[in-house]
């Protein structure tokens, strides 16, 4: 028995449940049946979904399919919620082959966010990372992700976090070539009274930039031939992300 459906949404989306776990081809009758949908309140739905290529009509039969949109939706949910899983095994292992406090912030095409981390003790931990605020100890990070972006969204977050980011802006440009370059950033900066290191590295999905993975060191007891082992580490981390998705 349905539930008493009212507004639009709630029953666009029975209809779109309904459709979905079909997995083929479905008539008329059949969602009519299943939503206890007036005719003309369905047709009016169906039409909409039809429009934005959610659902497709088979010409000869008249049956409904799910169109292009639903399965490109279903497989962004999907890789989404994969990349999550990945990105957290990744820095466990990071982590604890560093002894190092590790992260992955993830762009997702708008936000840069904090999904994964594991954080060691007497090492620098991090904070979560919300689209109108970025926290100092994540900035490397970002910045990290920002050469990979269109000029207009890399400029966006840049003149959001004006304090936070701490880097010269006059050297801007020569940072995001060598990032660009060597697909890393190795980087010392004052926090608080300490000196700390950041070594981090964009991840990719193909072509696209999906976020980056790093450590944040206490700069005094890294050597130089630490650090190239903690980057080679952090770059395996990377690859095997992206070898995953």
């Amino acid at each position: 028995m349905m539930k008493n459906l009212s507004g639009t949404l709630p029953k666009a989306l029975v209809i779109l449940k309904f459709i979905a776990n079909q997995q083929g081809e479905v008539s008329f009758q059949q969602i009519k049946n299943h939503s206890s949908l007036s005719s003309n309140v369905l047709s009016r739905i169906l039409k909409t979904y039809l429009e934005w290529d959610f659902f497709v009509k088979n010409s000869e039969t008249g049956l409904y399919s799910l169109g292009s949109e639903s399965i490109n939706l279903a497989k962004t949910i999907l890789q989404e919620n994969a990349l999550h899983d990945i990105a957290a095994e990744a820095v466990k292992i990071l982590a604890n082959g560093t002894q190092e406090s590790a992260a992955f912030f993830e762009f997702d095409g708008d936000l840069i966010k904090l999904i994964a981390k594991k954080e060691m003790a007497n090492s620098y931990h991090y904070l979560k990372l919300m689209s109108s605020e970025i926290h100092s100890p994540n900035n490397a990070f970002i910045y990290c992700i920002l050469p990979f972006l269109s000029e207009v969204k890399s400029q966006g977050f840049m003149d959001k976090s004006d304090e936070a980011f701490n880097f010269e802006k006059t050297k801007v440009e020569d940072d995001f070539c060598e990032i660009r370059k060597n697909k890393f950033l190795l980087r010392k900066e004052r926090y608080q009274r300490a000196e700390i290191s950041r070594i981090c590295v964009p991840v990719f999905a193909g072509e696209k930039i999906i976020g980056s993975i790093g450590v944040t060191i206490n700069s005094h007891k890294l050597k130089a031939s630490d650090s190239q082992e903690i980057l080679q580490q952090c770059m395996t981390a990377a690859r095997s992300i992206e070898a995953k998705l």
